[in-house]
């Protein structure tokens, strides 16, 4: 499935945060053919516009409508965008995208040509989180550095494994723009989508067959020839597609973020090593094993061909316990490692920074100067939000290790009136545990940090962020953005979004309820007056029309009977 863990790959091993993903399926009108289009002569097999089989890949029952549009072309294989046409063109476009991940929506699209037929299915990115041209310029960057590692690993793996398939990468060299919209346009590949590894180099292994295990080993050395090539300096991961032709590519270097938003830097490199094993292919390609826990630094001096180890010799000498062992099959031996003084990139140091706590209390800010440790790593990303470690130094040691949430999209005004809805959240929680319910619940203390030492924003703003304790346990979604069961072994928190509309006398209700066992946190509140408080309920505020949608989907369980809940 196209982008199918960018995000959930993260969460499902790193994240107690995995309600950052909004699960609730896009509502879209039926589409209105504002510039008819003649019928294709007849869809190919691989172009069908309706599939048989229902799922992520089913097409809308609907075709969509055909619109004017611009496609600019840059030019390929070069480091920098440099248009070389830009024409007007028809395409028809899927209003619904067929996948979502933690950067872009995806959506299928075709180019209509001049006699009025449908051309090849191509595949239309929108970025969800950041300016559209900064992203297709990162992806653009990305992919030209990805195929430029290909071409010296393609012309080893024909020389030493000539039955194995080469790897390419998809250009990013085709930028749309629809009705204000700005959309990266790429092939469509064909055939069955797997996710080789993530941005950190994790691997959702499945019981493949012999063709799929031969892709990933492919996939697998190909990052690991990157980092040896390169001189030590950064590789390819997120490698992701169809066989070994990819697409989407994140190049993770020594410099955190040099190649944009998925470059993970150091820890990313450290990461991926730290799982690696070589592969067939590795050993095939006598590619020097890198230990994950001390990289190697750079020689300043990049190989024209990959790094090997030395010759093996006829009669390989008896192993010699202090001396490191190659990974080839032979396992010849070579001189111990160096010494770790040497190496000075084995850890990343728990570096403070100076930063402001903003805490609402008493229908006020305080400010409070403290110092704090955001790890470069985040531990999730959503959506909407980066989750990253904390640790604040202010707080006594056994309450030090916080999380800190990085929105994506929104403004500073934003950020802290996200802190002011949870404390109201946290007072209706106090009332609700006045009555005789069968569990009490609590919303997690959230507070705004400022980052003080990081350079200021176009506005003049140093970053901010939000942060709160650490919960305890394994976090789950109770209800979702609309008050839809999410978990229907608990009546709690469909009784406390009833009970928030009662006491407020129908003003808000409260949903999105998530967190561990009782305690809550990041909900959204749908009001009936969402006009004339947007900032204390944020953009998720749907007014009246979230209320109504959360009754339509309530019926009240044992607690909201109760409590007395009509």
């Amino acid at each position: 499935i196209f982008f199918r863990f960018l995000s959930d790959g993260l969460s499902s091993t790193r994240s107690q945060y995995p309600v950052l993903r909004d699960p609730v399926a896009l509502l879209r009108l039926l589409v209105q053919h504002d510039v008819p289009v003649p019928p294709p002569a007849g869809p190919s097999p691989s172009h069908s516009p309706m599939p048989s089989a229902a799922g992520p890949h089913a097409l809308a029952p609907f075709p969509p409508a055909a619109q004017a549009a611009k496609l600019h072309v840059y030019k390929e294989n070069t480091q920098q965008l440099e248009c070389v046409r830009s024409e007007a063109v028809v395409v028809q476009m899927e209003d619904t995208p067929f996948a979502s991940g933690g950067v872009c929506q995806a959506f299928r699209a075709w180019l209509i040509g001049a006699d009025g037929k449908k051309g090849p299915m191509q595949v239309a990115k929108k970025y969800t989180f950041k300016d559209a041209k900064q992203g297709f310029a990162e992806d653009h960057l990305n992919s030209y550095e990805a195929a430029a590692l290909a071409e010296p690993f393609n012309n080893l793996l024909r020389a030493h494994l000539p039955q194995y398939p080469t790897v390419k990468f998809l250009q990013c060299v085709r930028l749309l723009e629809l009705k204000s919209e700005w959309y990266s346009l790429e092939e469509h590949l064909e055939g069955k989508w797997t996710k080789f590894n993530n941005i950190f180099g994790d691997v959702e292994r499945q019981p493949w067959g012999e063709e799929e295990t031969r892709f990933f080993d492919v996939s697998a050395a190909f990052s690991h020839f990157g980092f040896l090539h390169s001189d030590h300096q950064h590789t390819v991961l997120d490698i992701q597609g169809v066989g070994t032709s990819y697409t989407d590519p994140a190049i993770v270097s020594r410099q955190q973020l040099k190649y944009g938003y998925t470059d993970t830097g150091y820890n990313g490199l450290q990461s991926f090593f730290q799982k690696h094993v070589c592969s067939p292919v590795c050993k095939a390609l006598r590619l020097r094993r890198v230990d994950g826990n001390v990289l190697p630094h750079p020689t300043g001096i990049k190989p024209k061909a990959p790094p090997t180890c030395p010759p093996c010799p006829p009669n390989p000498p008896s192993p010699d316990p202090k001396a490191r062992r190659c990974s080839l099959p032979c396992g010849f031996t070579v001189e111990a490692a160096a010494p770790t003084d040497q190496a000075v990139d084995t850890e990343v140091t728990m570096t403070k920074e100076n930063a402001v706590k903003h805490e609402y209390k008493n229908e006020t800010w305080e400010a409070t100067s403290i110092q704090v440790h955001v790890s470069p790593l985040p531990l999730a990303l959503g959506s909407k939000r980066i989750v990253y470690d904390m640790m604040d130094f202010s707080a006594p040691k056994s309450k030090q290790h916080k999380v800190a949430k990085a929105a994506k999209q929104a403004t500073r005004e934003e950020t802290f009136n996200e802190v002011i809805m949870q404390k109201k959240c946290q007072r209706l929680a106090k009332k609700f545990n006045e009555y005789d319910v069968p569990r009490k619940i609590a919303y997690n203390d959230l507070c705004v940090i400022e980052l003080v030492d990081r350079p200021v924003d176009a506005s003049g703003e140093h970053p901010v962020m939000i942060m709160e304790p650490k919960l305890k346990g394994d976090c789950k979604r109770y209800t979702d953005g609309l008050g839809c069961t999410v978990d229907e072994d608990r009546d709690i928190p469909e009784a406390f979004s009833h009970f928030s509309y009662e006491f407020t006398k129908g003003k808000v209700v409260v949903v999105n309820i998530q967190g561990a066992e009782d305690t809550y946190t990041d909900p959204q509140v749908h009001s009936n007056a969402p006009e004339t408080c947007p900032p204390a309920w944020g953009q998720g505020d749907m007014g009246e029309a979230g209320i109504a949608k959360f009754f339509e989907h309530h019926r009240c369980n044992a607690v909201c009977r109760h409590m007395n809940l009509h």
